[in-house]
């Protein structure tokens, strides 16, 4: 590489090691364990200490060429920006290029491009070290967060502090900031930052994020972040006898992350905000092509101004040449309710809105033949949150409430969007946030405008005392109150009302499902709303998963933009998913005349074959009915009442048996009944 770097016409700028290395350099443990090989053997740095503070392993020593580029006390500054893919097979190399294609495949593109998720240790370390460190970890990320990222991103602030703590006899656990932390992760983000202690294994002291359960738990294949570390540890990738957690979730297939900035040995609170901060700054910063920098490119620029030890722990798991997946084309607001939207302007509770846009080519004119969508989201005014834990003050910022959720149309680069604005709005002084994000089957892009303030209410609205309309189903619409479903049902709720729905989120108006009548653990639904055609239409869909056999109750409640109130219940009845169910079989109609129906409900999320044959009472077949590739689990075959020779059959009593597989063939039932012909 030296040689190619002085040499070369054109001199190289990254290099991918790819394959896992560790410090046993001569190979010794793999005579125990075959699958113990060092593929590329790390530089291990001050290896003469036995303390992790002062050692660590380091790629970047096989990238210092030049001997008249030091940095200050002697250590030389990186000539090359490096990753490395810490895989130690064929299969991993193979998930970890995958993933890489398909990170920047635009059939993956989606909002979540846009969404940025900040994770923040709180004070509480352990009694036996102090116990309390106060919100010096929550304060580096929200300056991670609010001074180094952009405002066009929507920032998911997933502060640890604001978690009710359980005390187990494991010690103080928050199992809800780790169900969330799953949940979003699994739902999407660019990037996913923590700030505060940590292991190979793990985030915080409360156990936050814990390889070994809470990797198998994430499920958000094509939809890969980019994860930064501000802690110790978590990507101690040269231990031969021990995955850490950074490299699991670059190598891992169809999940995890697509690249990881972490610590490889111990390292310090202060430093690594510092660190942080610059990372930061240049993650989102533009090259000459006005793409987002690589992210070798990246951290080599944060290592040219930061190169004492602390700094020169961290290292990238990923290739460096990958390019931050923010969407690259620009939307502009080009007015809101006429008013140009250069001009400030002042929306209103209960006020119609139209916000009318365009999209714009790379060179910022007016891209005149765009064909695709626009997701919007209005927000209110940032909220200023404060908590208190054991005494200790934390103060951070937080999204303001959706004033606004929907898709529209973008035709030949143009696109509007109307809207009533919610009764509960904040009424507090300052600037709410508009980000759009576009796309069609190539490109996507993003839009951002602050320009306008929240003030007052419309008193010319029209008045409107009626609740939204809603309607429930599981899996899919032709769901029926109280049909079957497997443990894993997905709720769909579709919503109508005249002037919109109340999505701020404010307490007692949200969208919200309660389950089987407990109002204590009610579920928050809100966020997941979006408006389809126009803002008087919208749904949701909400996955449950591992719900008990037996029958169950949902009641969904909403609100809309003034305040009125309404609430729907459905039922359903749950069977295990390990083996097929074959339920609620008939015919109609029954007597029947020319025609019937059979009908019947499965509860497998593969689709599925039926085969129905119709036998006289004496036993003879007459006609058998094939259908494949069923989806619905409600199903509906109809016969026009005809023999295997196309005859009408005669009056009678007649048996029938519906037999169904899955089309894996790794499921069978069937089910007999009878039908009676009367002419």
């Amino acid at each position: 590489m030296k040689y190619a770097y002085n040499n070369w016409d054109e001199r190289p700028v990254y290099v991918l090691f790819f394959g896992d290395g560790s410090y046993d350099y001569k190979n010794i443990y793999s005579l125990y364990n075959p699958n113990l090989k060092n593929w590329v053997a790390p530089i291990q740095k001050n290896s003469e200490f036995a303390d992790d503070v002062d050692s660590y392993c380091s790629d970047d020593y096989i990238v210092e060429f030049t001997e008249n580029h030091p940095a200050p006390g002697g250590t030389n500054i990186t000539d090359m920006a490096s990753g490395r893919f810490c895989v130690n097979s064929l299969d991993e190399a193979n998930a970890v290029v995958d993933k890489v294609i398909a990170y920047e495949d635009p059939a993956n593109f989606e909002k979540w491009r846009l969404d940025v998720m900040y994770v923040a240790d709180d004070g509480w370390t352990t009694e036996n070290t102090g116990g309390q460190e106060g919100s010096l970890h929550t304060d580096q990320c929200e300056d991670v967060a609010e001074n180094h990222s952009p405002q066009f991103i929507l920032k998911d602030k997933t502060y640890i502090v604001t978690y009710p703590s359980e005390i187990t006899p494991q010690g103080r656990r928050k199992p809800g900031a780790n169900a969330d932390i799953i949940k979003k992760w699994n739902d999407g983000k660019l990037i996913i930052n923590y700030t505060g202690h940590g292991s190979t294994d793990l985030w915080a002291h409360e156990h936050i994020f814990v390889r070994q359960t809470s990797i198998p738990q994430l499920n958000n294949k094509n939809k890969y972040p980019v994860v930064t570390i501000a802690s110790c540890d978590l990507a101690r990738w040269d231990d031969p006898f021990n995955v850490s957690a950074a490299e699991q979730l670059v190598s891992i297939r169809d999940k995890g992350a697509i690249g990881v900035s972490a610590a490889v040995r111990p390292v310090y609170s202060i430093p690594n905000a510092i660190y942080n901060n610059k990372l930061y700054d240049n993650m989102f910063k533009s090259d000459t092509l006005n793409q987002t920098l690589r992210l070798g490119k990246a951290i080599f620029n944060v290592k040219q101004d930061l190169y004492f030890d602390n700094d020169l722990k961290f290292a990238l798991l990923g290739d460096p040449t990958l390019r931050l997946g923010l969407p690259g084309h620009r939307t502009r607001i080009d007015s809101i309710n006429n008013v140009p939207g250069t001009e400030l302007f002042e929306m209103k509770a209960l006020q119609k809105v139209k916000i009318s846009g365009s999209v714009l080519r790379s060179d910022s004119t007016f891209w005149n033949d765009f064909n695709g969508q626009t997701d919007l989201r209005v927000f209110d005014v940032d909220k200023n949150i404060t908590f208190l834990d054991f005494g200790y003050q934390f103060s951070f910022k937080q999204l303001g409430g959706v004033i606004y959720s929907g898709k529209a149309t973008v035709v030949n680069g143009n696109w509007s969007v109307e809207f009533v604005v919610p009764r509960d709005i904040s009424y507090n002084p300052g600037n709410g946030k508009i980000i759009s994000y576009f796309k069609n089957n190539s490109v996507d892009g993003l839009g951002y405008s602050n320009n306008f303030i929240m003030n007052g209410i419309d008193t010319t609205a029209a008045p409107d005392s009626t609740g939204p309309v809603i309607s429930l189903y599981f899996d899919n619409r032709n769901f029926r109150t109280g049909d079957l479903v497997n443990q894993n049902p997905k709720l769909i709720a579709d919503f109508f009302d005249e002037n919109g729905l109340n999505l701020t989120g404010n307490i007692g108006h949200k969208i919200e499902a309660i389950l089987n009548d407990n109002e204590n653990e009610k579920i928050d639904l809100t966020q997941l709303y979006s408006s389809t055609s126009g803002y008087q239409n919208g749904s949701l869909e909400y996955s449950f998963e591992n719900f008990p056999e037996g029958k169950h109750k949902l009641e969904v409640r909403a609100w809309d933009t003034y305040n009125n109130f309404n609430t729907q219940i459905i039922e359903f009845n749950v069977k295990s998913s390990s083996e097929l169910a074959l339920d609620e079989v008939y015919n109609y109609p029954n007597p029947m005349k020319n025609s019937t129906s059979f009908i019947f409900q499965h509860n497998l999320d593969e689709s599925i074959q039926a085969d129905i044959r119709i036998y006289t009472s004496a036993g003879r077949l007459i006609k058998e009915l094939n259908k494949t590739n069923i989806t619905d689990k409600f199903v509906n075959i109809e016969w026009d009442g005809r023999d295997t020779d196309g005859d009408n059959i005669a009056n009678g009593t007649y048996i029938y048996k519906i037999n169904i597989k899955s089309e894996s063939g790794s499921f069978a039932r069937s089910s007999t009944g009878k039908l009676v012909v009367l002419k």
